[in-house]
C-alpha cells in the first residue's frame, strides 16, 4: 500500500502539472523512450516494478488480485496521487465534458482521485471560459469494494450542478445489464484496459459501446507486464464499436531525465497512453 509523506507531496508540487497538464506530450518522443535504458535509475526501478507485478499475479490473474484486495488510503497520500497523476491522466476533451454536461461514467474508479480532478477541472473551466455551469453527473464504478468506500468518503465537489455517485460493478461480464442503453454522454476509463484478457477486454468494450453515446476517454500503461495486456493499436478496437479517436498521445508516467528519477520516485519511466475518442 502506497504512503507518502509531506516531503513527497512537497516533491510532486514542484512538477507544476496545475498550470501545464499537457506537459508530458512535449516531454516523450521515441528516441527519449529508448534513452531511458541508460538511466541506472530508471532500470533499478523497472526490475522492481516488474517483480511487484509478478508477485501479485500468480498465473497472470492481476484482475482477480485487484478485485479481492483490501486498499485502504489516507487524505495525504490521496492527495499525492491527485497531484502525481495528471502528468500520465492528462484532461484530454475534458473539455467537451464542462461544456456539455450530462452523465459520466468513470469506469475502474478507484479512489476516486481522477473524479475529483475532473470537478475541479469543469468546476475552474466554467469559470475561466465564463460558461454558464451545466448539470453533471458523475458515477464511479470500480470492483474493488474499499476503494469504492474510500471514494465516497473522499470526493467533493464545491458546485451544486455536480453530484456524483459510486457503485461497485463489472463490465467485463458479457451483455452486462447494470445499466440503460445510451445511459451515459461521457466515459472516462483510466489504468483498466490495461488489466484484461482479450475475452474480458471485447466484452468492456462492447458494453461500453452500448451505455455511452458521446466520447471516451482512455489512459492504459502500453509497457509490458506480467499480467498485463498492453494494446497500442486502440483505434481498429475503438473503430468497430463508432468511436473515432480525434486525439491520442503516447507520454511517459514522469518527465524525463537520462541519468535520474524525479522525485519523489514511485516507478520507472513507463510508457503509456491517452486517448480522447468520439462516435
Amino acid at each position: 500500500m502506497l504512503k507518502v509523506t509531506t516531503r513527497e507531496l512537497k516533491d510532486v508540487k514542484k512538477w507544476k502539472l496545475r498550470t501545464n497538464p499537457f506537459k508530458a506530450i512535449n516531454d516523450f518522443d521515441e528516441l527519449k523512450s529508448e534513452q531511458r535504458w541508460e538511466n541506472k535509475e530508471h532500470i533499478k526501478e523497472y526490475n522492481k516494478n516488474f517483480g511487484r507485478r509478478k508477485k501479485i499475479s500468480p498465473g497472470k490473474n492481476v484482475f482477480k488480485y485487484y478485485k479481492k484486495v483490501n486498499l485502504p488510503i489516507d487524505i495525504k497520500t490521496w492527495n499525492y496521487l491527485r497531484l502525481r497523476k495528471p502528468y500520465y491522466i492528462m484532461p484530454l476533451g475534458w473539455e467537451n465534458i464542462a461544456k456539455f454536461g450530462g452523465k459520466v461514467i468513470d469506469m475502474g474508479c478507484g479512489d476516486g482521485d481522477v473524479i475529483q480532478n475532473l470537478i475541479d477541472f469543469v468546476e475552474n473551466y466554467w469559470k475561466k471560459e465564463k460558461i454558464k455551469p451545466k448539470k453533471l453527473k458523475i458515477i464511479g464504478v470500480d470492483l474493488n469494494k474499499s476503494r469504492i468506500e474510500n471514494a465516497k468518503s473522499l470526493v467533493k465537489s464545491k458546485s451544486k450542478f455536480i453530484s456524483t455517485d459510486f457503485i461497485i460493478g463489472d463490465l467485463t461480464i458479457k451483455n452486462s445489464k447494470i445499466f440503460k442503453k445510451n445511459y451515459f454522454d461521457f466515459c472516462i476509463c483510466t489504468a483498466v484496459l490495461e488489466m484484461l484478457d482479450n475475452y474480458k477486454f471485447e466484452n468492456f468494450l462492447n458494453n461500453l459501446n452500448k451505455i455511452v453515446k458521446k466520447g471516451l476517454y482512455i489512459q492504459e500503461l502500453i509497457e509490458k507486464f506480467p499480467g498485463g495486456y498492453p494494446r497500442e493499436n486502440m483505434n481498429i478496437h475503438l473503430l468497430k464499436r463508432g468511436f473515432i479517436i480525434k486525439k491520442k498521445y503516447k507520454i511517459f508516467s514522469q518527465p524525463f531525465d537520462k541519468k535520474k528519477l524525479f522525485k519523489p520516485v514511485i516507478s520507472a519511466i513507463l510508457l503509456h497512453q491517452n486517448i480522447y475518442a468520439e462516435k
